[in-house]
């Protein structure tokens, strides 16, 4: 199954003569204005055609294997403009690249081919936009896809098999009749965000069927209606302090524009636009006089009381969130405006951030529900709070307008006496013991609460 790549070109016959007579590729016409080139089972289809609107050149670097790569390397040197040397490069291949005449970069790597077969090094493209592409019958195992713009592309028949795909936009992308095994998507893995598709299911499912339950038993009153357990003793709790909640990850301190505002800002635009705030109720700042001004409202509100969340081992600050719809006469407290930067997601630091916020509602303020609201297409929020341990309750439909948009808003919750199973998971996946030497976990949060869940 060959590698196909369609790139733009300002002269067919430069490309012709250049990946002909200087690279020793097979090089044929494929149609009016466009001619393919060759090498082992890698093909770049070239087109005069201005497809893209924009100039040739495409921040990627294309792959090829060749069997004798310092054979190869010598052939060429000389005839062609060098990007890098023959090396050995510290990630274990021996390789070196070159510009081509139109600037594309191709990278030639050593492949240790066996009689009779062809070795496809795999693609890698960064910073590139391939948007409205269609891609058919092709081989992208173990591509590398790094902050492409790969909106409305098409994918069909194709191996896709432990490719990976890292800050792209996928908007309206396609993936059908292709094998997906061991595929990444912002370094999670297809499979899980099918599980937690279908853990979406299992939860509303399982919500739904509560609610429908009429053998319950209920107290009744005088008049034989039925009501509400009593809930002897109880006084309103006290609203949240503004005080730090430290653990051995994590710390959350409310917000101080002038402690937290430079790490917050540039936290934040490490993500390449503002998609991560989609959800939210603004939009990002794009300066950080803008974002300090944003920071600053922050500050000054009780509800929602907003705190950032520092990255114990750096000092660094990474994201924030807050206590909101605080109801003290009924022990109700909800968590939001929960706004992590790229380097704060799935992190030890992120999941005990939430684990801290948990614990100061439940455990030192005797609070007795614990809310997350989000929109209901906000699909990561939502495996966010099944992954924490929240129950899913519902959908309020047209609850809000925000952003000139109408809302249906998920709701989840834990409860006190969940609290107790909750909090045993959480700590146990928080345990120092559950992670290898290079910080990867040694079992999934999901599975340390089945582990935990009697039956």
């Amino acid at each position: 199954m060959a590698s196909v790549v369609l790139l733009r070109c300002l002269d067919l016959e430069k490309t012709r003569r250049f990946y002909r007579d200087s690279l020793g590729f097979e090089v044929t016409d494929t149609a009016e204005g466009t001619l393919s080139a060759r090498l082992a089972d890698g093909v770049l289809i070239f087109t005069t055609a201005d497809l893209w609107q924009a100039p040739p050149g495409a921040a990627a670097t294309f792959y090829f294997a060749v069997t004798d790569v310092d054979a190869y390397f010598a052939a060429v040197k000389d005839k062609v403009t060098v990007s890098w040397p023959l090396q050995n490069m510290p990630y274990g291949s021996r390789e070196f690249g070159v510009r081509d005449c139109n600037g594309h970069t191709l990278a030639f790597q050593a492949g240790a081919l066996r009689s009779g077969q062809s070795r496809q090094v795999p693609l890698c493209m960064d910073d590139a936009d391939i948007s409205g592409s269609t891609f058919s019958n092709v081989s992208l195992e173990h591509a590398k896809f790094r902050d492409v713009n790969m909106r409305g592309v098409s994918i069909t028949d194709a191996a896709l098999q432990s490719a990976s795909f890292r800050d792209c936009n996928l908007t309206d992308a396609s993936i059908d009749e292709s094998n997906t095994q061991g595929m990444r998507i912002d370094g999670v893995p297809v499979y899980e965000m099918f599980r937690a598709y279908q853990q979406f299911s299992r939860a509303e499912r399982a919500g739904r069927a509560t609610a429908n339950r009429t053998d319950i038993k209920h107290d009744v009153n005088s008049a034989g209606l039925p009501i509400g357990p009593a809930v002897p003793g109880w006084v309103p709790r006290s609203r949240p302090p503004r005080t730090p909640m430290s653990g051995q990850y994590a710390v959350l301190e409310p917000v101080n524009v002038e402690k937290h505002g430079a790490d917050l800002f540039s936290a934040y635009m490490e993500a390449p636009d503002g998609r991560d705030w989609t959800y939210l109720s603004v939009e990002r700042p794009e300066s950080e006089p803008r974002f300090r001004e944003y920071l600053t409202k922050l500050t000054m509100s009780d509800d929602p009381l907003h705190h950032v969340i520092v990255d114990r081992a750096t000092g660094r600050a990474l994201g924030t969130a807050a206590f909101m719809r605080i109801e003290p006469a009924h022990g109700v407290i909800e968590v939001g405006h929960i706004t992590y930067s790229p380097a704060l997601k799935r992190t030890r630091v992120a999941t005990e951030a939430m684990y801290l916020m948990m614990r100061r509602a439940f455990d030192e303020l005797g609070y007795r529900r614990y809310e997350w609201k989000c929109d209901s297409l906000n699909a990561p929020s939502r495996a966010a709070a099944l992954r924490y341990g929240f129950t899913f309750e519902g959908i309020f439909r047209k609850a809000i307008l925000y952003k000139g948009r109408s809302r249906d808003t998920a709701w989840y919750s834990i409860t006190d006496d969940e609290w107790a199973g909750v909090r045993g998971a959480l700590e146990s996946w928080l345990d120092p013991r559950n992670f290898d030497a290079e910080g990867r976990q040694r079992s999934k949060l999901h599975v340390t609460r089945e582990r935990q869940t009697p039956g």
